[in-house]
């Protein structure tokens, strides 16, 4: 009798915890890439259990993009450990970035965790990844997170050991082979124990008798596990500038980001072929005053078309809208109604953010995609 009551407890332990209508979810608090990445507006966030993985060229700005989810992330106590298995990161980085003070440096701050932090290690092989996560769950853990940066950088266990393998060549479909083995593995490791995964990927060019293009490294293994494949590439002519003064006194413009598409090519959750524009700075992350600069110009709340730098702006037609959703700082706006641009607007886009966006989802405003 305790045998068979033993077995239904199971059973129902497991009915609660595999649930479809157990799906947990994290939003990073940006609207836009909360609803891109959730399939469903009215369910925005980034489901925990997931794989999501996130290609590009080198340089258009995915470590970056990522970066910035962590940081939102463990801001809301997370707990998130980044793989870096490129050796990219840096203190510089992490100081610029807002993520220093995060930084947990020994394993005993990492028993004592209980509010967010940042475990970045660079364990190289598959292996040693996967032994990582499994250590850290049966030390009882909660790992939140999961970043590898990058998939391509890793090493088989195999050729790491045995350097020999690299002259002989025998060390050509390791890594294919090894991904067939590692990634349903941590697949099976991160659903069964609630964890976002987060693989970045990195795009080569392939050539061809017709020239070359950028294609994304497809391993089966990688094809078939990954939840949300995505696509980042940068939009033409998208720089993002700004005007300095140079040792010489001449005022020059000065390129401090980029916009970029990130299109989902495929979406188990019902997102595929979405594509959403974002504006990347720099060591910085996403730029809310660029992004919501951009929403405001397009549905005619403020028109920034032709106007010169140190004009004034009028966004009287903002500000009728914006009264209807919140208390509004008007500390950068003259009597007029009228703003200097673009420091005064965007200073007004920073100290507003909140009733801003408010405004954006309550007009219905924040499509990541029209029709036309």
């Amino acid at each position: 009798m305790s045998r068979k009551k033993g077995r239904s407890d199971d059973v129902v332990e497991m009915i609660n915890r595999f649930s479809i209508g157990n799906i947990e979810r994290i939003e990073c608090g940006i609207k836009p890439i909360d609803m891109f990445f959730g399939g469903d507006i009215s369910k925005p966030g980034f489901i925990k259990g997931k794989f999501y993985s996130i290609s590009g060229p080198n340089g258009v700005g995915k470590s970056t993009f990522v970066m910035e989810l962590v940081r939102r992330f463990v801001e809301q106590g997370k707990f998130v450990v980044y793989c870096d298995i490129e050796n990219g990161l840096n203190e510089n980085i992490l100081k610029s970035m807002g993520l220093m003070d995060y930084v947990i440096l020994s394993v005993d701050k990492i028993d004592r965790l209980r509010e967010g932090g940042l475990l970045i290690i660079n364990p190289r092989t598959f292996s040693n990844i996967a032994k990582l996560f499994k250590g850290l769950i049966d030390r009882g853990v909660r790992v939140d997170v999961g970043v590898i940066d990058s998939l391509k950088a890793i090493l088989p266990s195999a050729l790491d050991e045995n350097v020999d393998l690299i002259e002989s060549g025998g060390g050509i479909g390791l890594n294919a082979r090894s991904q067939e083995n590692f990634l349903p593995f941590m697949k099976n490791l991160f659903s069964g124990n609630n964890i976002l995964g987060i693989f970045i990927n990195q795009m080569r060019m392939k050539i061809t008798s017709f020239g070359g293009f950028l294609s994304e490294p497809q391993s089966n293994a990688f094809l078939y596990n990954m939840d949300v494949r995505c696509i980042m590439r940068e939009v033409k002519d998208g720089s993002i500038k700004v005007k300095v003064r140079n040792i010489r006194n001449e005022v020059i413009e000065k390129k401090v980001g980029n916009w970029v598409d990130i299109s989902i090519v495929k979406g188990r959750l019902g997102n595929s072929f979405s594509v959403l524009s974002i504006p990347l700075i720099f060591g910085k992350g996403v730029s809310l005053i660029y992004l919501y600069r951009e929403i405001l110009s397009n549905k005619g709340f403020i028109k920034i078309a032709g106007v010169r730098s140190g004009s004034l702006l009028d966004i009287g037609v903002l500000l009728d809208a914006l009264g209807s959703y919140g208390e509004v700082d008007m500390s950068v706006v003259r009597d007029s109604g009228v703003v200097k641009y673009p420091d005064g607007l965007n200073e007004f886009i920073r100290s507003n953010v909140g009733v801003i966006e408010e405004m954006i989802i309550g007009l219905g405003l924040m499509n990541i995609e029209e029709e036309v």
